[in-house]
């Protein structure tokens, strides 16, 4: 049947896809600086994750910081560059995962990295409006969420466990360097609420869960 696997981890991989391509669209709404709205974006989808019970884990803080620090990157790339290249540079979550598994990848899926490596180029010459600082922004966030996935496989960690843990710790993180580097507030209004919730449950939590889903059934 088309939902047992890899079927459906290639749907959650969309589905993931899809949740993340939707981030430049709330972040219109949001007027801030990336690190503030890292931040609010951290704690929100804190509180829903805290709902669960919290077990100390030192690897599930390392994953945290890494998180942290990737939605910072992710945030300051759609504020430096366009929607379509900022999408672009901060999903190529599967092409550096692929480099970490390079070594045992099977010659399809190296076929497939090949073919986004080719996409990417060409979109990167053809596309107007290129910024190489914010595509490096942007590139270094999709690194960073491969990293986070490796290492989460790594360390063979019950994500559903960890993940109350893993959100306090990237919301500790995002708050520190927001509060360090001088918390400006940000103006409560109802479009910034609308698109805030968006961001968090669709963007965050709901595509968070499919990408972890999808790279557990695709193998």
């Amino acid at each position: 049947m088309f939902f047992k696997k890899p079927n459906r981890g290639y749907l959650q991989a969309l589905l993931a896809g899809i949740g993340w391509g939707t981030v430049g669209l709330w972040l219109q709404y949001i007027n801030g600086r990336a690190i503030d709205i890292a931040f609010l974006r951290m704690a929100a989808a804190g509180l829903f994750f805290g709902m669960g019970k919290f077990q100390f884990n030192l690897k599930a803080m390392i994953l945290g910081g890494i998180l942290a620090i990737q939605f910072i990157a992710t945030i300051a790339a759609f504020q430096l560059l366009s929607i379509g290249t900022a999408t672009l540079s901060v999903n190529l979550n599967l092409l550096f995962l692929s480099i970490f598994l390079f070594p045992t990848l099977p010659q399809k899926k190296l076929r497939l990295v090949l073919l986004t490596v080719a996409f990417v180029a060409l979109w990167l010459v053809f596309y107007d409006g290129f910024k190489l600082y914010g595509f490096l922004i942007g590139t270094s966030a999709s690194f960073l969420f491969a990293l986070y996935t490796f290492l989460a496989e790594r360390f063979a960690l019950d994500m559903k466990v960890q993940m109350p843990m893993i959100f306090l710790t990237a919301t500790v993180v995002t708050g520190a360097i927001s509060f360090l580097t001088g918390f400006q507030a940000i103006e409560i209004t109802r479009s910034f609420v609308i698109a805030l919730l968006f961001l968090v449950g669709l963007s965050t939590i709901a595509a968070h869960h499919s990408f972890l889903a999808s790279v557990k059934n695709i193998g």
